[in-house]
């Protein structure tokens, strides 16, 4: 494709503007894009490299119009080991120690479902040890059924599971 411009140059730039509702295109070489002075993003262009603790941050603060954001005392309560409040967590994106995950639970766990869906790790099992890994995640899984099907007083369910976390035991 060739610079909408100067119609010589093969275009490398592809930039696309909504104004009042009409869209407009235009496709620039580089020569072209770097004399045309009236777009904003156009010049020398700089990459950043990726940091995670911005993207929590930048979540955080995109996600400020939920209730806990602007909740007086979530802002004031503080790690015990550590003393890192939640709003530092939030403009930095850093947690302070190993205890904040616990301090901070009820805050950070909307986040994280938000943005992987689940707030547990279901990435790769290591091949040595993935079968045990396996079945103890397994079981973990079906006592805490097991204790939901008791409190639900859902008995003939709950001796299902029992068995059959004593047949993967018995395995």
């Amino acid at each position: 494709m060739l610079c909408d411009k100067c119609n010589i140059n093969e275009a490398s730039i592809h930039i696309s503007k909504i104004i009042n509702g009409k869209k407009m295109e235009m496709n620039l070489c580089d020569k072209c894009a770097k004399e045309k002075n009236t777009l904003e993003v156009i010049g020398d262009i700089e990459y950043s490299s990726f940091d995670i603790d911005d993207l929590f941050s930048g979540l955080l603060n995109y996600m400020g119009t939920s209730t806990f954001m602007y909740d007086k005392q979530k802002r004031t309560v503080r790690c015990k080991n550590c003393g890192t409040t939640f709003l530092q967590f939030k403009n930095t994106g850093l947690m302070g120690c190993d205890v904040c995950y616990e301090t901070f639970q009820k805050e950070i766990i909307p986040l994280i479902k938000r943005i992987q869906g689940n707030s547990e790790h279901l990435g790769k099992i290591p091949k040595t040890h993935g079968k045990s890994l396996m079945i103890k995640q397994k079981i973990t899984k079906l006592k805490e059924e097991l204790q939901s099907a008791i409190a639900n007083e859902n008995y003939e369910r709950a001796a299902e599971l029992r068995d059959e976390i004593n047949a993967i035991k018995g395995e």
